[in-house]
């Protein structure tokens, strides 16, 4: 609450620690858009035309100046004139259908106000600091009773601290972001090992079926070393013909391997988590070199035994075939 931001700035202050901005939060429900009610909960029952809300409450803000790791994308922050204003996170106006100049009403403990959109913002939500969907100017929410939020970052071998913060401000909710990292990583572990078994079972599932188009093509390779004898090719250059085929096929699986796998992180790093991507050089060599040696030594495998077949022996199979 409000008395107590000066104990905790007494508190960072004898411990070095830099606290952020302090943000005011008042809870509310967005009601309605241009007058129009909206819906609080769709579902597969409901097929009216009226527009979904958000179904929850609200953390709502005001702010005089626009937080760092916001931008307004259209319209204009508010200034020393702003009166009844609000700014609106893009994706939530994109989902809502909201533009700028629409009226948003909310409801705050039984009491309901109006506010104008006056800018659409982009705000950056792998930031770890206090973030919103509305901020409002601050004539709107400045006589409602707000809570205050902020962030500051602990190092490792401070975190007894948050004991003594506790005790000294029962009534005030720490929430460890490190934790949260701590369960996230743990989860993103797991999944990788769940995806590693599964990567293990297509390579395996892959080899299976070289394996069986190779024994599948036996006999017509059988034909192909009985003419190629009889025409005067050696040893030497059969074997090398092989291993050349089998190398151009694996090189050729792991480079499509490699663009397959820069491609879907790719779009897993730009599309679902917005994180800047770089292309892994090493995949570039490592993957074509695996499947040149992975698909040379299973064909090789395979096919050694009909490459020390004599001419002759041979040529008197494939006549009795």
């Amino acid at each position: 609450a409000e008395p107590q931001r000066a104990v905790l700035n007494q508190f960072a202050a004898e411990h070095d620690l830099v606290t952020g901005q302090y943000y005011p939060v008042v809870r509310g429900r967005l009601v309605s858009v241009n007058d129009e009610q909206l819906q609080q909960e769709a579902t597969k029952e409901q097929r009216s035309e009226q527009r979904v809300g958000i179904g929850r409450e609200l953390n709502l803000t005001w702010l005089a100046q626009l937080p760092d790791n916001n931008q307004v994308v259209s319209g204009a922050w508010f200034d020393a004139k702003s009166s009844a204003q609000v700014s609106v996170e893009s994706e939530i106006a994109q989902r809502l259908d909201i533009k700028l100049g629409d009226t948003l009403a909310f409801s705050i403990g039984g009491q309901q106000l109006s506010a104008t959109v006056s800018s659409i913002r982009k705000v950056d939500w792998n930031s770890l600091q206090p973030n919103f969907y509305m901020i409002l100017s601050p004539d709107v929410l400045a006589d409602f009773p707000a809570t205050y939020i902020t962030a500051f970052y602990l190092q490792p071998e401070q975190n007894l601290l948050l004991n003594q913060l506790a005790r000294l401000m029962p009534t005030v909710t720490v929430i460890s972001v490190d934790n949260i990292i701590q369960q996230v990583n743990s989860i993103i572990s797991q999944v990788t090992i769940a995806l590693s078994f599964i990567l293990l079972i297509i390579c395996c599932a892959a080899a299976l079926v070289l394996v069986a188009q190779v024994q599948a093509t036996l006999e017509q390779r059988e034909q192909e070393l009985a003419i190629l004898r009889t025409l005067g090719a050696r040893h030497a250059f059969l074997r090398n013909a092989l291993l050349l085929e089998f190398s151009l096929l694996g090189g050729l699986a792991g480079l499509f391997a490699t663009v397959l796998a820069e491609s879907m992180l790719f779009i897993v790093q730009q599309r679902a988590f917005d994180l800047p991507f770089t292309l892994h050089y090493t995949l570039w060599w490592l993957g074509p070199v695996l499947g040149i040696v992975l698909v040379t030594t299973l064909g090789w495998l395979q096919l050694k035994r009909l490459m020390r077949i004599p001419g002759a022996v041979l040529i008197r199979r494939v006549l009795q075939s």
